[in-house]
């Protein structure tokens, strides 16, 4: 299906900066409120996310999205960022960069027994890439984020070609599918994962062989990672924990001094990423 346009279907509240025209797009601002039980929201079938935003030329690179609430859909995704696929054949315009924070999402509930319901994918926030042929590698920030309630998938990440991908800081709470799924078993790759104290998460490798690198784990008492068989067998991540008290059974523990090597990356990285 495709997307409505404008690119963002219902929102309440845009500001973006002039200092971001060109090649940086920034939706911050207020606390912006996208809620399916304000009278002027536009519903599924006639959107398929509440939100939804893409490159719309080949300079825009670095995506900021902040300080929204999204709430109570229904058979919508709410969040969905993707690359803009080119009819040509050339490769997809991608975001370099794209940074989630300081956001809630709310209630967003799939109802099979409404028209177009059976069958359908919902996700919280959804990001997208063009598959094996974008124009470049795409590096995710999911920092201060919230999911509460509701049984869309919480996070997805699909179809692309990313560097690195960190969740910093990221509660999922109250939800019937209750992990992040990274999933690369037909198309694209994700060099690394980064989980960053985000205690009880779950995360799902989905990917054929050799299709994510590594995962680096950091302050996440209770997490559940698991690197899923699939049809095309299993990625195959090297899975590292930062901290030597954080191990699962049956995974050997960083020696001292690599967990001390990824320390130091892994700092490097977080500081990089809190100058952007």
């Amino acid at each position: 299906m495709r997307l409505l346009k404008p690119l963002i279907a219902t929102i309440a509240v845009l500001a973006m900066s002039p200092a971001t025209l060109g090649a940086t797009w920034s939706y911050t601002g207020p606390v912006t409120a996208v809620s399916g039980n304000d009278p002027g929201h536009v519903q599924f079938p006639y959107s398929e996310a509440a939100v939804a935003i893409r490159p719309h030329s080949p300079t825009e690179k670095t995506l900021l999205v902040e300080n929204y609430y999204i709430h109570d859909l229904v058979n919508q995704k709410g969040l969905d960022l993707r690359a803009s696929t080119q009819d040509d054949g050339m490769p997809a315009w991608a975001y370099s960069s794209i940074t989630v924070r300081n956001s809630t999402f709310k209630n967003i509930e799939r109802h099979e027994d409404e028209p177009g319901g059976a069958g359908l994918h919902i996700d919280h926030i959804r990001i997208a890439g063009g598959g094996n042929n974008q124009d470049t590698k795409i590096n995710i920030l999911i920092e201060n984020v919230v999911i509460d309630g509701g049984d869309a998938l919480p996070i997805l990440v699909t179809d692309g070609t990313y560097g690195t991908v960190t969740l910093r800081n990221v509660v999922i709470r109250n939800t019937t599918l209750n992990n992040v799924q990274f999933k690369t078993d037909k198309v694209g790759s994700v060099d690394k994962i980064i989980v960053d104290n985000c205690p009880d998460i779950g995360v799902a490798l989905i990917g054929r062989p050799g299709s994510i690198g590594e995962v680096l784990v950091r302050n996440s008492p209770g997490i559940r990672l698991g690197d899923s068989l699939n049809a095309t067998g299993r990625s195959g991540a090297t899975i590292s924990f930062i901290d030597a008290s954080q191990s699962v059974p049956g995974s050997p523990a960083p020696e001292p001094g690599t967990a001390g090597l990824l320390a130091i990356a892994a700092a490097r990285y977080l500081n990089t990423r809190r100058g952007r």
